[in-house]
């Protein structure tokens, strides 16, 4: 029986292909990892535009919300996205208003809110009769 010393390449063939299968896998997670924290943060991102934008539109006069309808494109850094904005009046002093944003990016889904407007009455709500 003879003393064999170091290792033969069998065994480093086998000990390469091993490694070869774990470090892929760490890279397929890491990546799976890496779209997710990407599709978080372009949700986040959209609901808190969502957010900015009901704000401003809650905030203009009433009578200047029929100048906010139409679509524009907002370039947006890192998520651009498509801004539209249909103005319905439902009586005199109440409007609907719907708000799309539409990502350029497909892995987002655009987000759509319905709100509605109402003409508040001129005077002070200290003094009524």
């Amino acid at each position: 029986m003879s003393q064999r010393r170091g290792m033969s390449l069998v065994e480093i063939m086998i000990a390469i292909t091993v490694l070869a299968i774990v470090v892929a896998s760490i890279g397929m997670l890491s990546i799976g990892v890496a779209h997710k924290s990407f599709a978080v943060s372009g949700s986040s991102f959209l609901s808190a535009e969502v957010t900015r934008q009901v704000n401003r539109l809650q905030t203009l006069p009433f009578d200047s919300l029929p100048a906010e309808a139409g679509t524009i494109a907002v370039p947006a850094t890192p998520y651009p996205y498509a801004r539209d904005v249909a103005i319905t009046d439902v009586t005199g002093t109440d409007r609907q208003i719907r708000l799309i944003l539409t990502p350029v990016n497909l892995l987002f889904r655009p987000e759509t809110l319905v709100f509605n407007r109402t003409l508040q009455p001129i005077g002070s709500p200290m003094n009524a009769q």
